[in-house]
């Protein structure tokens, strides 16, 4: 059991680290596309796209979040479970 949680954990600590490395490269990608623009339309255009971008990973964030914490959940039941005396639950 505890192999196993530690194994949920150690991937969802990979995980994260990985988003938040994407999350990091967005943020710093923003200067550049507004440095490339042109124009104040350019600018707009090019921060409304980094924006959806940016909500696109906080809302896959989100998600990862609640599947996380349902793996961690789901890892604990199972580990109750077998350490419950029979007919007890």
């Amino acid at each position: 059991m505890q192999t196993e949680m530690l194994g949920a954990i150690e991937e969802i600590g990979r995980d994260w680290v990985a988003r938040a490395t994407s999350h990091t490269e967005l943020a710093f990608d923003l200067p550049n596309r507004l440095t490339d623009a042109r124009t104040v339309l350019d600018a707009i255009t090019a921060y409304q796209a980094w924006l959806g971008e940016w909500l696109e990973l906080r809302g896959e964030s989100g998600r990862r979040l609640i599947l996380d914490g349902q793996k961690i959940v789901d890892s604990g039941a199972r580990y109750m479970a077998s350490i419950a005396p029979a007919g007890s639950i």
